[in-house]
């Protein structure tokens, strides 16, 4: 006679859903720490220049303020 409460398919589709959880909560950890290890890779880069973000917001406002 089966018992009550969940049978064994049951039990194995809630475990492989709790595996899959797992497997995509360690893949977006991943991604995050490369995506911040790229950025710091560019900081750290010779050609990194931080005012050059200001200057091409400084142009664009330029243009905005003098256009007819």
């Amino acid at each position: 006679m089966e018992q009550l409460g969940e049978s064994d398919f049951e039990r194995s589709i809630d475990f492989f859903f709790i595996f899959l959880n797992q497997i995509n909560s360690i893949f977006t950890s991943l991604t995050k720490t490369l995506k911040s290890l790229g950025r710091l890779e560019w900081r750290l880069s010779p050609s990194f220049q931080p005012h050059d973000n200001f200057k091409d917001l400084r142009r664009l406002e330029f243009f905005r303020n003098n256009l007819p």
